[in-house]
């Protein structure tokens, strides 16, 4: 990563850590709410189709443990194998 790319990651994520509630404007709130509840509703829901199941299975053949939650099966995965699944959700 360069040093350009690297200072942004910085200042943004220092931005972040610091942002309050009262920092958020109402309105932009009730957007990410929505949008959080779509998005986890949606996985829940793509959690039981057949894509999802087989990518679990490839993941518990070949994947690490982990404590990340694998979504829709009451197990934990490495980080990258809970991404792994939880996008094929």
């Amino acid at each position: 990563m360069n040093d350009q790319i690297q200072d942004a990651s910085l200042s943004l994520s220092q931005w972040a850590s610091g942002v309050t509630g009262t920092d958020v404007l109402d309105h932009v709130r009730h957007i990410v709410r929505t949008c959080v509840v779509d998005t986890i509703g949606v996985a829940v829901a793509g959690s039981g189709t057949g894509v999802a199941a087989m990518a679990r299975q490839v993941a518990k053949q070949n994947a690490c443990r982990g404590s990340a939650d694998v979504l829709g099966s009451g197990t934990t995965a490495s980080a990258a194998t809970a991404a792994f699944c939880n996008a094929a959700a």
